[in-house]
């Protein structure tokens, strides 16, 4: 199974971005990210969409996020 953490962070490294949107993953610069990571997204949808909510609520809370998903 994958580490859906690594997959935000690989995600991050290669210079695009995740963003939540109800009940879809929204990515900025997708097209710097290979097929096989886009797929693992999606495969994956519902672990990372919770990963993010969580980092948002933590962003409104006032904290800082460095690594995403973490």
């Amino acid at each position: 199974m994958i580490d859906c953490i690594s997959l935000i962070q690989s995600v991050d490294q290669l210079g695009a971005e995740l963003f939540p949107d109800s009940n879809h993953i929204r990515i900025k610069k997708g097209k710097y990210l290979p097929d096989s990571i886009i797929a693992s997204i999606g495969e994956y949808k519902w672990e990372i969409l919770a990963i993010l909510e969580r980092d948002n609520q933590a962003k409104r809370a006032g904290f800082m996020i460095a690594i995403p998903g973490e």
